[in-house]
């Protein structure tokens, strides 16, 4: 199976003559949204966010990790073979625009913006 990447996607999907040119328009915006939303990664092993890079973890939203869809489903993906010791799945992908759609309007303590540790 071949993989693909957003970029070959939108070539295929712009060179292609099967779409009307609504259609077209229409998925190419759906590529270009989804590939807008960074998401984190929630690790219930650590009771804690990825760190950037995949590098530790923190507490606090604003110095949580942001990642690409596939490369927080890799992560999470590459967790599952481990998870049985703490009997839950170890790592969630959570999209960010999620994160702050349930938190808009709400009063959030600074700890869990702030909070860090490795």
């Amino acid at each position: 199976m071949t993989s693909l990447n957003t970029v070959d996607l939108r070539e295929r999907i712009a060179l292609c003559d099967a779409f009307t040119p609504a259609e077209r328009d229409f998925l190419l915006a759906a590529i270009t949204n989804a590939a807008a939303h960074p998401y984190l990664v929630w690790s219930h092993e650590h009771g804690a966010w990825w760190g950037p890079n995949g590098y530790g973890y923190t507490k606090g939203l604003m110095t949580a990790g942001r990642y690409s869809r596939d490369g927080a489903l890799d992560i999470c993906r590459g967790a599952i073979p481990t998870a049985g010791h703490i009997g839950a799945i170890a790592e969630i992908p959570v999209r960010l625009v999620d994160v702050q759609a349930f938190l808009k309007d709400q009063r959030v303590p600074r700890e869990i913006t702030e909070h860090v540790y490795r």
